[in-house]
């Protein structure tokens, strides 16, 4: 038994991982379909063996440790227009690493693009990002972040 549940659970840790990279470079729908291809077939497939062994349901629990499928904006929060609705809203953390993620400076960097950007999904983002990009060549966050008068 032990052998099977270490089976799935490399499984399923595998499904996260790529769960997470097509969250992070696909559309939000991709991610589900894959979480429910990958991750929570197995989960199923086996609830019933490993609820009655307690130890084994919590780790097979543990690896899926998969964050919400969408990335939260101000419109998401309030039922009224305000100036900040295209921004997302970052998740609060504690550590200077946090900040490296991929995923957390992305959010970051798209709110601190003008309006008319922002607004923007898919190819017209790119291409008028890429203009934008030309027209201001940056090649660190810190000249990014003066081009857009923040201090780093």
């Amino acid at each position: 038994m032990g052998n099977h549940v270490n089976n799935i659970c490399n499984k399923i840790s595998t499904g996260v991982y790529v769960v997470k990279r097509i969250k992070w470079v696909g559309t939000q729908e991709a991610a589900k379909i894959t979480y429910y291809a990958l991750v929570e077939s197995h989960i199923r497939y086996g609830l019933t063996i490993w609820g009655s062994s307690s130890g084994n349901l919590k780790r097979v629990l543990r690896s899926t440790s998969v964050k919400p499928f969408y990335m939260q904006t101000h419109m998401d929060l309030h039922s009224y227009p305000t100036r900040h609705a295209s921004r997302f809203v970052l998740p609060q953390h504690r550590t200077a690493l946090f900040e490296k993620n991929p995923s957390y400076l992305g959010q970051k960097l798209k709110n601190l693009l003008p309006d008319h950007l922002r607004t923007l999904t898919g190819n017209r983002l790119k291409s008028l990002l890429k203009e934008f990009l030309l027209k201001n060549p940056v090649y660190k966050i810190e000249e990014f972040l003066e081009l857009m008068n923040i201090s780093p």
